[in-house]
């Protein structure tokens, strides 16, 4: 645009000084006169141009840079909204590229509806009453997200199903509708627990410092069970982590087992109010929930034969323990 608007304005000079070029330099005929110095006046032309405007704006480059980051601002992953990025053009030529593409996607939509936790977080120690409702309003757009993707998947998964599957091929598809349907739950789970959140603020009911920091812990465990089912999406089929999925599931599902012991005996004490205590217990059980949906996608991603022998060693290991 700079270089334009120069130009416009020097057009008449820098014409003159292009002719005299042609003239004086190359030993030509005059540009306006003769047709064959037409090609060489209209190349120097060109070549001027891009020449100075490359010259002149490199002594501007941190302006213009400044300037570009103000008229367009970057989204930070906060604000990221999630879009198909894999899948764009309709049906691909074949079910196994389609396969391909949408196990890309559920790895992306795994990883983003993961955020959600980090959000609830947030939520459990955030005392601005701005920065709050930004945050139930982030988790209810997740939402949305989760329940919008679920639907695309599904209806890209049922196209290919309606070709000739091979048997492995058919398992896949199966798959990741599964997958995008435990992601789904998932968000389901986290907006309700916002919506939990909400009703206790606004009937004025305080955690106790130690409520608090036990769904911090619980949370902790499921963003770490998060990490493995995002590994595992990311991974062959030989590489899926599965024992460790199932070792973190079982960390969840002990915590809340301590958890709700330990409740029912606040509760018998009266160390915290019943009203309190109803909304503590909803919010480690849904933790406990998402812990068995992330192991659940887990599970859909190996052969069944491969998940029996997972199991069983499992076992074996703990009975060894």
């Amino acid at each position: 645009l700079f270089g334009v608007i120069w130009m416009v304005l020097l057009f008449p000079v820098v014409m003159t000084f292009i002719n005299w070029c042609v003239i004086n330099i190359f030993g030509m005929s005059d540009p306006m006169m003769a047709n064959d110095s037409r090609p060489v006046a209209l190349a120097l032309f060109h070549t001027l141009f891009n020449v100075v405007n490359a010259t002149v704006l490199y002594f501007f480059i941190n302006v213009i840079s400044n300037l570009v980051v103000k008229l367009v601002p970057t989204r930070s992953d906060d604000d990221e909204v999630f879009q198909l990025g894999y899948i764009k053009a309709g049906m691909l030529s074949t079910p196994e590229i389609t396969i391909i593409e949408a196990k890309k996607e559920v790895a992306r939509f795994g990883k983003i509806t993961s955020r959600m936790s980090g959000f609830l977080q947030r939520l459990l120690v955030e005392a601005d009453k701005k920065k709050k409702e930004y945050l139930y309003n982030k988790i209810e757009r997740y939402e949305e997200i989760t329940d919008r993707v679920e639907v695309e998947l599904t209806n890209y998964l049922t196209l290919t199903s309606k070709n000739d599957l091979t048997d492995s091929t058919s398992r896949k598809v199966r798959s990741m509708m599964a997958i995008a349907s435990y992601l789904e739950r998932i968000g389901d789970v986290f907006y309700q627990m916002s919506i939990t959140l909400q009703r206790k603020e606004k009937e004025k009911i305080w955690f106790s410092p130690e409520q608090r920091q036990n769904l911090q812990k619980m949370l902790v465990l499921v963003d770490e069970a998060f990490d493995i089912m995002v590994t595992n999406l990311n991974a062959s089929s030989e590489d899926i982590a599965i024992i460790e999925a199932f070792k973190k599931e079982e960390a969840i599902d002990n915590m809340r087992d301590e958890l709700r012991a330990q409740h029912f005996q606040n509760i018998e004490r009266k160390e915290y109010n019943i009203k309190s205590g109803i909304i503590y217990s909803d919010l480690f059980y849904s933790c406990e929930k998402v812990g068995d949906h992330i192991m659940n996608i887990t599970e859909a991603l190996v052969e069944e034969e491969v998940l029996d022998k997972a199991v069983s060693d499992f076992q074996s290991d703990k009975l060894k323990a």
